[in-house]
Order: structure tokens, then C-alpha cells, then sequence
């Protein structure tokens, strides 16, 4: 009997979304959770927790379902809780996961939060698609859990107004706070639970062969062999005894997973980036607060995974995280020595390239590289144009005495759908096309890195 792909597809979802995505995080403590509104400027989070661990904060029970927050001001949480010790000996990998009322799957324009220790350092940071802080096993800090089994942590969690969605949002609540619930959050959900990393990497083949299907030409054999594997695996797998099944609701998946692509496709590669500007429709100070969480979740993600690579531009920015968080600042220079943490760009903050003279372009460039240099021993390689609004096209990108190569980034030409110069656009190991006309945004993605 033939069989009905988009009836697999759908089911699959439904698998996803019903009976694997509930089952990866199983609770183990539900925290106590106490919580203390700022409703102006924020505190320096080291001040504020030395205060919290003397006494000299006024916490009040949080509640979970119940609204916290005022418009662009700060909310600190305190989670305390005990782990069972049969919890930490046993091996499990254990998690804070926190959900402060976010609409999901959807960053950037919403509450975020930043973890600490009662120390006063600086763990990760906290968002709808990552909002876990791993305690126990592969890639934890170390002493996060006392022995005993006890903990405390402070959360700074930012009450900023929704502005996700494309085009962006604005709000009429201003830049600065505004002291009232103008639009509040939900608390929902702060817990200790256990990780089950094995079924996570279920719902990710899941993912992966689904991507595939839809992708694949269905005249292929591949194509085909890709629909049926993943049939067997659904049929395979049973949430009611996950232990017994998972190992071979996996096994379905590994021969589609494995195989190799035929011989004329491109080969991509990737590093990650989190655009950040440094100026957008929220206050300045929210900025500084956002590089010390993204930084913080892109250490977290290389402690877990060797092979993941971040690039990050803006040299003010790393000045910020410098000043503000010297213990995040000081783990990222690590991965910089190491090259899993990449400078790029080399402007002092990605720019607008029209309305500036030259001149100021120039300067730019060359107080950003020589930060880089003095920092990190190392100067940016390249100069990222990332969502700059418009490239100018004076920028001296092919002059070999300047130095500086410009490449513009995914983001920029996905989004934006720029007409940039293709003179602009490297390929491969550096090679870079010299057309004198421009590529469609569509184009410039057929590009790939054959490195």
C-alpha cells in the first residue's frame, strides 16, 4: 500500500509535539521562588545580590500564574530548593528550566533573564528557545549544587514590552521605565528537572529526516527510503515505555541519517552569530544587559558542544561585557584563544555605511581592530557588514593596502533583500567574485563555503 507522505509528516508533528517533547524534561524539584520588583533603572547585579545575601532585600513569595514585571524595568527572582540525593547520585543530568511567561518561539523583542550565583557571578542566560541552565553532567559549571544537595540563585529577569515580528514592532511605552503593568508577564514555570539528553537527540532526528522529506525530490530513491524510515521509527517508538523503544525507534532513522548525499551537491558550513544592535527600540543600558546573556548562552552551548563555533561583532560590545561581567568576560577570552569564539567585523559598532563620511568609517574600523588587538591578542579578519541598512559602496573591500574584506552577512541579505555589490561576496577559501553587477538576495544564499 502506497504510502501517504503528508499523513507521516503531520503524525510526526503531532509525535513531536504530544508524546517526545513532554517526556525530555522530567520535573524533580519545584523550586521556591521569592521575587523583589525594580520598577526604574537596574541595579548593578553585583550590588544588588550582595544586598539579597545580607538581609537587606524585601523578597515576597512569587506565585506561579501570577503577573510580575513593570514596563522596561527589573524583576529579581530568588530560586532556593533542595535536590534529592538519590537525584544526584543517580547519575541524571539536571537542569533549571524556567519559563517567565514568554510567547514561544519567538526571541529578541520579550523578557529575557540572566542567572546568577549567590556569589554574584554570572552562569547563562535565559529566553524562550533556550531557557535551561544545565546543573549536573556533561557541560555544568562546577559547584552549582551544594553537596548537601541545596541551592540559590538569583534571577534578573528584564520586563521589556513584546516586539517580535517582522517587520519589527514598536511600542508607544517609550524608552525608559514607566513603572507600571503596562504589559505584564505570566510567571509559569521555574523547576529543577531531569534532562534526558538521549530522547532530545530523538526529536532532533525526528526534525532532521522530516526537513529531508520535504526537501527531497520525490522521484528520488532517497526520498522514498527517507518516508519509510521514518515510518518504522514512529511505529517503533511508544511513550509508555520509552526505555524499551527509544533505543530502537532511533535505529529506524541511522542508515536515511548516515547515507551520503549524492556527489554534486555543495557543502555548507556555518558559525553561529546573534546580530545585536547596539541601538534599536529599547533603552541603551537593555543592550548591555543582552551581550552579557548572549555571550553567556553562546559559552554554554561550546561547553556542551566541542565542535560549536560563535562569532560575535562590535567592539563596544566586548568593552561593555568587559566592564560589566568580568567573569563572563574573562571565560570568553578562553574560547577566543582556543578560536571557537570569533571577533569579527572589526568596526566599533556595525555602523550605518551611508550617511557617515569616510573619515568616520575609517575610524571606526580602526579603533574597533585595534581593540580587538589589544584585547585578544588577535584583529578581526574581516569586516562583517551585518544588517547594516545600506552598504556604501565607496568601502574599500577589494584594496589590498586597506586590509579590510567586507562580507555581508545572512541575515542582511535574507531579511533585507540588499542589491549588494558582488565584489563584496566571498566564496569558498577567500575566493570572492569580481562581477561588476549585483546578485538578488536569492542569489547570494546559492553561495556556499566549499572550505
Amino acid at each position: 500500500m502506497k504510502i501517504k507522505v503528508d499523513r507521516e509528516l503531520a503524525k510526526c508533528g503531532r509525535f513531536l509535539h504530544d508524546r517526545i517533547e513532554p517526556h525530555i524534561e522530567r520535573t524533580v524539584v519545584s523550586c521556591d521562588v521569592a521575587m523583589v520588583e525594580n520598577p526604574g533603572e537596574p541595579e548593578p547585579a553585583g550590588a544588588f545580590i550582595e544586598r539579597a545575601e545580607r538581609g537587606q532585600v524585601a523578597f515576597s513569595p512569587a506565585r506561579f500564574g501570577e503577573k510580575w514585571g513593570t514596563t522596561w524595568g527589573t524583576t529579581w527572582f530568588r530560586i532556593e530548593g533542595t535536590v534529592p540525593q538519590e537525584s544526584l547520585a543517580g547519575g541524571q543530568t539536571l537542569e533549571l528550566v524556567a519559563d517567565l511567561g514568554w510567547e514561544p518561539d519567538k526571541v529578541g523583542g520579550q523578557a529575557e533573564g540572566l542567572v546568577y550565583r549567590a556569589d554574584g557571578t554570572a552562569i547563562k542566560g535565559l529566553h524562550p528557545l533556550n531557557n535551561w541552565v544545565r546543573l549536573t553532567g556533561n557541560a555544568s559549571l562546577p559547584d552549582l549544587i551544594n553537596a548537601d544537595g541545596s541551592f540559590r540563585f538569583y534571577i534578573e529577569a528584564a520586563n521589556n514590552p513584546y516586539l517580535v515580528g517582522w517587520p519589527a514592532r514598536s511600542t508607544d511605552l517609550g524608552e525608559g521605565p514607566t513603572g507600571k503593568r503596562d504589559l505584564p508577564y505570566l510567571l509559569k514555570r521555574i523547576d529543577i528537572a531531569a534532562f534526558d539528553e538521549e530522547l532530545w537527540n530523538y526529536a532532533r532526528d525526528l526534525e532532521v529526516v522530516r526537513g529531508l522529506i520535504r526537501s527531497l525530490d520525490s522521484s528520488t530513491v532517497r526520498y522514498w527510503k527517507a518516508v519509510k524510515a521514518l515510518q518504522r521509527s514512529l511505529n517503533a517508538y511508544d511513550d509508555d515505555d520509552i526505555e524499551g523503544t527509544l533505543g530502537a525507534a532511533r535505529a529506524c532513522l541511522k542508515e536515511v541519517m548516515s547515507s551520503e548525499a549524492p556527489k554534486d551537491v555543495l557543502h555548507e558550513s556555518a558559525i553561529g552569530h546573534s546580530h545585536i544592535d547596539s541601538a534599536y527600540m529599547w533603552p541603551k543600558r537593555e543592550t548591555h544587559r543582552k551581550v552579557a546573556r548572549t555571550v553567556s548562552n553562546a559559552l554554554a552551548l561550546m561547553d556542551y558542544d566541542p565542535d560549536f563555533r560563535y562569532a560575535m561583532s562590535s567592539a563596544q560590545q566586548y568593552e561593555w561585557l568587559q566592564q560589566e561581567h568580568p567573569d563572563i568576560f574573562k571565560r570568553m577570552l578562553q574560547r577566543v584563544k582556543e578560536g571557537r569564539f570569533i571577533p569579527v567585523g572589526g568596526m566599533w559598532v556595525e555602523a550605518d555605511a551611508v550617511m557617515p563620511a569616510g573619515e568616520s568609517l575609517v575610524r571606526q574600523i580602526t579603533f574597533g581592530r585595534r581593540y580587538f588587538k589589544d584585547v585578544s591578542g588577535r584583529r578581526a579578519a574581516r569586516h562583517m557588514a551585518a544588517r547594516q541598512l545600506r552598504l556604501y559602496r565607496g568601502l574599500p573591500a577589494d584594496r589590498p593596502t586597506c586590509r579590510v574584506r567586507m562580507v555581508p552577512d545572512a541575515e542582511n541579505l535574507l531579511e533585507r533583500h540588499h542589491q549588494v555589490p558582488a565584489s563584496l561576496v566571498h566564496v569558498g577559501r577567500h575566493r570572492r567574485h569580481r562581477n561588476t553587477h549585483a546578485f538578488s538576495a536569492d542569489r547570494y544564499l546559492r553561495l556556499r563555503n566549499a572550505a
